[in-house]
Protein backbone atom coordinates (compact mmCIF):
# COMPACT_ATOMS: atom_id res chain seq x y z
CA UNK A 1 0.00 0.00 0.00
CA UNK A 2 1.40 3.14 -1.28
CA UNK A 3 0.61 6.60 0.54
CA UNK A 4 0.70 9.47 -1.44
CA UNK A 5 0.50 13.10 -0.08
CA UNK A 6 -0.99 15.68 -2.08
CA UNK A 7 1.02 19.11 -1.79
CA UNK A 8 1.30 22.11 -3.64
CA UNK A 9 5.06 21.09 -4.95
CA UNK A 10 3.52 17.88 -6.17
CA UNK A 11 0.67 19.22 -8.04
CA UNK A 12 3.60 21.85 -9.49
CA UNK A 13 5.71 19.44 -10.81
CA UNK A 14 2.50 17.06 -12.19
CA UNK A 15 1.70 20.59 -14.05
CA UNK A 16 5.23 21.05 -15.48
CA UNK A 17 5.24 17.51 -16.30
CA UNK A 18 2.23 17.58 -18.16
CA UNK A 19 3.06 20.96 -19.62
CA UNK A 20 6.34 19.31 -20.70
CA UNK A 21 4.40 16.24 -22.99
CA UNK A 22 2.27 18.94 -24.46
CA UNK A 23 5.11 20.93 -26.02
CA UNK A 24 7.11 18.05 -27.32
CA UNK A 25 4.05 16.91 -28.58
CA UNK A 26 3.06 19.79 -30.49
CA UNK A 27 6.80 19.94 -31.55
CA UNK A 28 6.26 16.31 -33.14
CA UNK A 29 3.43 17.38 -35.12
CA UNK A 30 5.12 20.40 -36.21
CA UNK A 31 8.33 18.14 -37.31
CA UNK A 32 5.97 15.80 -38.77
CA UNK A 33 3.70 18.36 -41.15
CA UNK A 34 7.54 19.30 -42.07
CA UNK A 35 8.79 16.16 -43.35
CA UNK A 36 5.47 14.94 -44.26
CA UNK A 37 4.22 18.26 -46.08
CA UNK A 38 0.76 19.72 -44.53
CA UNK A 39 -2.43 17.71 -45.61
CA UNK A 40 -5.91 19.14 -46.11
CA UNK A 41 -9.14 17.59 -46.76
CA UNK A 42 -10.15 17.24 -50.54
CA UNK A 43 -11.96 20.06 -51.89
CA UNK A 44 -15.67 19.91 -52.54
CA UNK A 45 -16.39 19.20 -56.16
CA UNK A 46 -16.20 22.17 -58.22
CA UNK A 47 -13.73 24.18 -55.97
CA UNK A 48 -9.98 23.78 -56.14
CA UNK A 49 -7.62 24.55 -53.09
CA UNK A 50 -5.74 27.60 -54.28
CA UNK A 51 -2.80 28.94 -52.18
CA UNK A 52 -3.30 32.57 -50.54
CA UNK A 53 -1.20 35.23 -49.95
CA UNK A 54 -1.95 36.31 -46.02
CA UNK A 55 0.84 38.83 -45.55
CA UNK A 56 0.92 42.30 -45.14
CA UNK A 57 2.25 42.79 -48.58
CA UNK A 58 2.15 40.35 -51.33
CA UNK A 59 4.28 39.90 -54.17
CA UNK A 60 4.73 38.57 -57.23
CA UNK A 61 4.71 34.20 -57.35
CA UNK A 62 7.05 33.11 -60.28
CA UNK A 63 8.85 29.85 -61.12
CA UNK A 64 11.20 31.94 -63.19
CA UNK A 65 13.27 34.64 -61.43
CA UNK A 66 14.20 37.65 -64.22
CA UNK A 67 17.64 37.84 -64.49
CA UNK A 68 19.81 40.31 -66.17
CA UNK A 69 23.85 40.65 -66.69
CA UNK A 70 24.86 44.52 -66.59
CA UNK A 71 28.66 45.91 -67.12
CA UNK A 72 30.55 49.22 -67.05
CA UNK A 73 33.62 50.11 -67.77
CA UNK A 74 34.94 53.34 -65.89
CA UNK A 75 37.44 56.09 -67.49
CA UNK A 76 41.71 55.41 -66.54
CA UNK A 77 42.53 58.20 -63.83
CA UNK A 78 43.90 61.35 -65.17
CA UNK A 79 47.04 62.27 -63.95
CA UNK A 80 46.48 64.98 -61.10
CA UNK A 81 48.99 68.21 -61.25
CA UNK A 82 51.27 68.82 -58.32
CA UNK A 83 50.11 70.12 -55.22
CA UNK A 84 51.38 73.36 -54.35
CA UNK A 85 53.15 73.89 -51.31
CA UNK A 86 51.50 74.95 -48.21
CA UNK A 87 52.81 78.19 -47.05
CA UNK A 88 51.40 79.36 -43.78
CA UNK A 89 50.16 83.27 -44.12
CA UNK A 90 52.13 86.17 -42.12
CA UNK A 91 51.02 87.10 -38.71
CA UNK A 92 52.28 89.11 -36.80
CA UNK A 93 54.93 91.73 -36.95
CA UNK A 94 58.40 90.88 -38.03
CA UNK A 95 61.88 92.11 -35.02
CA UNK A 96 65.40 92.82 -36.11
CA UNK A 97 68.13 93.54 -33.83
CA UNK A 98 71.37 95.29 -35.44
CA UNK A 99 74.45 94.30 -33.43
CA UNK A 100 77.17 96.45 -34.75
CA UNK A 101 81.10 96.08 -34.06
CA UNK A 102 82.14 96.94 -30.86
CA UNK A 103 78.88 96.75 -29.33
CA UNK A 104 80.02 93.77 -27.46
CA UNK A 105 82.61 93.83 -24.64
CA UNK A 106 83.99 91.19 -22.98
CA UNK A 107 83.08 91.94 -20.04
CA UNK A 108 79.53 92.30 -21.18
CA UNK A 109 79.29 89.11 -23.15
CA UNK A 110 76.78 86.50 -22.57
CA UNK A 111 77.82 84.16 -20.09
CA UNK A 112 75.87 80.53 -19.99
CA UNK A 113 76.31 79.90 -16.62
CA UNK A 114 75.47 83.24 -15.11
CA UNK A 115 71.89 83.24 -16.97
CA UNK A 116 70.97 79.23 -16.50
CA UNK A 117 72.81 79.60 -12.74
CA UNK A 118 69.47 80.32 -11.21
CA UNK A 119 67.20 78.13 -13.24
CA UNK A 120 69.26 75.04 -12.16
CA UNK A 121 69.10 75.74 -8.71
CA UNK A 122 65.29 75.93 -8.68
CA UNK A 123 64.91 72.35 -10.77
CA UNK A 124 67.60 70.87 -8.60
CA UNK A 125 65.53 72.15 -5.13
CA UNK A 126 61.72 70.89 -7.13
CA UNK A 127 63.61 67.82 -7.59
CA UNK A 128 65.22 67.01 -4.22
CA UNK A 129 61.55 67.81 -2.89
CA UNK A 130 59.75 65.18 -4.86
CA UNK A 131 62.58 62.48 -3.63
CA UNK A 132 62.11 63.16 0.02
CA UNK A 133 58.11 63.52 -0.59
CA UNK A 134 58.06 60.22 -1.58
CA UNK A 135 60.95 59.04 0.76
CA UNK A 136 58.37 60.17 3.60
CA UNK A 137 55.12 58.47 2.20
CA UNK A 138 57.45 54.84 1.07
CA UNK A 139 57.79 54.73 5.37
CA UNK A 140 54.48 55.96 6.11
CA UNK A 141 53.00 53.18 4.02
CA UNK A 142 55.50 50.12 4.15
CA UNK A 143 57.20 50.98 7.52
CA UNK A 144 60.86 50.92 5.89
CA UNK A 145 62.53 53.28 3.38
CA UNK A 146 63.71 51.36 0.27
Amino acid sequence: MTLRVQTGEADAVELRRRDEARRAAAARRRAEEMYYGRTTDVSAEGRPHREVQTELYLEELTDHVDEMDEACQTDAFLDRPPSPLFIPAKTGLDAETQIYDGDVRVYTAFHCHMATGTLSILMSVSILGVAVTSARQAVTLGGHCL
